[in-house]
């Protein structure tokens, strides 16, 4: 299989949640970080407006749920600064996930329990088991204090 670049992975994800999504029940985007590196100055610029570090690929809302996707490549890793956001996501009572495929993100959208109209078919049999084994949902019952920092699902 030909190496998938992240940002053709994210143009794959936003046609899939565009088919799969229920969208009378569900709402999503893609958060725009810009393509490639940016000059110091448009790194000012959006940091002055409130943008912040660390943000995920994806935030789908839901039947009173937030839910962030990472998109990472096979080799890909989380930065602090992803890290960070994740912990305070979750630690308000919301998920971060990582996905390094179109399956992946089915895995975890049916993992989530996101209301779906309809599942994709994959070449190849399906899902690849990954985001099965690194992305757990959360019990949605009620928050105890100290459970956030051995629960985030960023991988």
């Amino acid at each position: 299989m030909a190496k998938q670049s992240e940002h053709a992975l994210q143009v794959a994800v936003a046609h899939m949640l565009a088919v799969v999504l229920d969208p009378a029940r569900t709402f999503w985007s893609a958060l725009d970080h810009g393509a490639g590196k940016m000059t110091r100055a448009s790194a000012g610029l959006r940091k002055a407006r409130g943008v912040k570090a660390g943000l995920p690929d994806f935030i789908i809302l839901a039947e009173h749920m937030l839910l962030g996707i990472e998109l990472k490549t096979d080799k890909g890793s989380l930065s602090p600064a992803q890290i960070e956001t994740g912990n305070h996501w979750l630690s308000l009572g919301h998920d971060c996930v990582v996905a390094r495929s179109l399956e992946d993100v089915q895995d975890i959208l049916e993992a989530w329990k996101i209301p779906m109209r309809t599942r994709m078919t994959f070449m190849g049999g399906g899902s690849n088991g990954r985001a099965a084994r690194t992305t757990q949902p959360r019990d949605r019952g009620p928050r105890r204090a100290g459970r956030a920092a051995s629960r985030l699902s960023l991988v």
